[in-house]
């Protein structure tokens, strides 16, 4: 993964054995918490490649690779459609980046190119957006979170605060409400 966003076959070289690099180590520290406190298999594949391409383009010898992928919009709408059909169990980002033929960095700078955020943020956010209309149903939280394929309700109340403000028990309340 370390040469995935750069030119050639060799692994980066790094001709510096400690780097001062506060931007990076405080997202590398950042991704490894987050990561840690919910481990998401998609979460980690997208953040991880992403964090070792910036710090083998800013550090090591080696050059960047070209940022455009050619078909961006179509690898990431194929992304996107395979991401939703298999919601409950989604495949890993080296899975959809093999059957396309691209590396993990490329499949995830086509998507965030063409759909604005990269692939676990656009899964968290339908996944969303499916248990909102769960809610609106009359689901309960905890059954729309594993209906939709949140690991369970906290993982979906964090998503759904980020993402809509509210927990979904308040916004499920407030809908109740608003019916009555």
């Amino acid at each position: 993964m370390l040469g995935d966003g750069t030119l050639g076959t060799v692994l980066p070289y790094f001709p510096v054995p400690v780097l001062h690099d506060p931007e990076l180590a405080a997202a590398l520290r950042r991704a490894h918490t987050d990561l840690s406190a919910r481990p998401d298999p998609l979460e980690a594949e997208s953040r991880l490649p992403w964090l070792l391409a910036a710090l083998a383009r800013r550090h090591s010898t080696s050059r960047a690779e070209d940022g455009a992928v050619p078909g961006a919009r179509s690898v990431a709408h194929t992304v996107r459609d395979r991401l939703a059909d298999e919601l409950l169990a989604p495949p890993s980002l080296g899975d959809l980046a093999a059957d396309l033929g691209l590396s993990r960095y490329q499949l995830l700078r086509a998507f965030r190119t063409a759909m604005g955020v990269p692939p676990y943020a656009w899964l968290a956010q339908y996944r969303v957006a499916r248990a909102r209309a769960l809610l609106d149903a009359g689901v309960r939280p905890a059954e729309a979170a594993a209906l939709v394929g949140f690991a369970d309700q906290a993982h979906l109340t964090r998503w759904f605060r980020r993402v809509l403000g509210v927990t979904p028990a308040a916004y499920r309340n407030s809908v109740q409400d608003a019916g009555r």
